[in-house]
């Protein structure tokens, strides 16, 4: 060896190693972690600068509150550690690393991902009359696709009004079907309700099938709601403040039972809120509508407050298709499956039982965000038991928010 050739024993600081040091340097200077957890606006910085996993751990809890603004009970909420992202995308476009966090209890109210829609709009003012409608597609008992059903209005419905109907379609017998008539999309009251019988009077409307056509909508969403997270009446809520925050998203889009009350955000203490980043959020579209299994349509939103995907949630994906596309497996739901693989859909695993904020012993039905693509009107959940399946959209269930700081 040449006598200036020199051995070095210490290597030089690498990435890491400086992102560690500098990690605990901060906690340090917020006195220690367990204040941190505490302190929004430290955690959110951190979080930005990429040094929430030198100071957190996937699984931590940091506290925080909730209050109804509707009822006034103040909730104490465990927000969940969930995953830290490489990189959360802004809606302006700005990339940046930050922490992903969940409630660990429920809501304390169901919540419909979506109402029932409409399943005609009126273009133009509908005179009164009969008129009739054809099944394009097979679905349940009751969906048989070429019958042909009537229904005879008393009174007109004027333009941009719609008629709603065909609730329950498959699984209801058709002598119960009715049609309810409105003014606009948005109306509570109908204008009138009338029934539907089975024959082909009147003026034809078309066929429903099992996408929109023109001014005549899917069977699926005016049967059992609209599967879509970006156009789900869940999405506005968790979103919103206000009383106003619904808006209808498509032309017959109806509001949700709830639509009286306040959004989720106004529940959310100031200190909070001012540290939670609308961040992209990508789901899968129906491809029953749009796209093919294997060809995803995807939708782009920017949400302050979204729900866990099924790869997020570290559960299989029911298409080959999808993988990648709704996000990368939280750190958390990968420890809680105690699985190297992700949990295989349709089965009963006990460590996924969610539990009410307001009764900690009662285990809820919790939705996903992810649609069952083949289907308008069918979301994954999580049952009470643990089981991974599916719930019809405009039934009224709880979720566990989620936010990235």
């Amino acid at each position: 060896m040449a006598e200036n050739d020199s051995i070095v024993e210490y290597p030089v600081i690498t990435d890491d190693t400086g992102r560690a040091i500098a990690g605990a340097l901060q906690a340090m200077a917020h006195d220690k972690v367990a204040a941190l957890k505490t302190d929004w606006d430290g955690l959110a910085r951190m979080s930005r600068d990429g040094l929430g996993r030198y100071v957190l751990d996937i699984g931590d809890q940091i506290t925080s509150k909730w209050t109804d603004p509707d009822g006034g009970t103040v909730y104490d909420v465990a927000n969940d550690v969930c995953h830290f992202a490489e990189e959360l995308e802004l809606q302006a476009g700005e990339k940046l690393p930050g922490t992903i966090i969940e409630w660990h209890h429920t809501l304390p109210f169901g919540t419909q991902f979506d109402e029932k829609e409409a399943f005609w709009y009126c273009e133009t003012a509908l005179a009164a009359g009969t008129y009739n409608l054809t099944m394009g597609t097979s679905w349940g008992t009751n969906v048989v696709k070429g019958k042909t059903y009537q229904f005879t209005l008393a009174k007109e419905v004027p333009k941009g009004g719609v008629l709603a109907g065909m609730e329950y379609a498959p699984d209801r017998d058709p002598g119960t079907w009715q049609v309810k008539s409105y003014k606009t999309v948005a109306d509570a009251s109908p204008i009138e309700t009338v029934g539907m019988s089975e024959g082909a009077q009147g003026t034809s409307l078309g066929t429903i099938g099992t996408k929109p056509d023109g001014n005549m909508n899917s069977i699926y969403r005016c049967a059992y709601g609209y599967n879509r997270w970006a156009q789900s009446a869940l999405r506005q809520y968790l979103n919103g403040k206000g009383t106003n925050w619904w808006k209808p998203q498509n032309k017959w889009d109806r509001p949700p039972e709830y639509v009286g009350k306040h959004g989720f955000l106004d529940g959310i203490p100031a200190e909070e809120l001012a540290v939670m980043r609308r961040v992209k959020v990508v789901t899968g579209v129906p491809y029953c509508e749009e796209g093919t299994a294997n060809e995803p349509v995807l939708d782009t939103t920017y949400d302050l407050v979204f729900l866990p995907s099924l790869e997020e949630h570290f559960l299989a994906l029911n298409e080959s298709g999808m993988k990648g596309k709704e996000g990368e497996a939280w750190e958390y739901w990968a420890r809680i499956a105690q699985s190297p693989t992700p949990l295989a859909l349709w089965q009963t695993y006990t460590q996924l039982i969610t539990y009410a904020i307001n009764g900690k012993t009662s285990p809820q039905y919790v939705f996903l965000r992810s649609a069952y693509r083949n289907y308008g009107a069918s979301v994954f959940y999580v049952y009470a038991s643990g089981s991974v399946g599916l719930t019809y959209a405009q039934l009224a269930h709880r979720c566990a928010p989620a936010r990235a700081i």
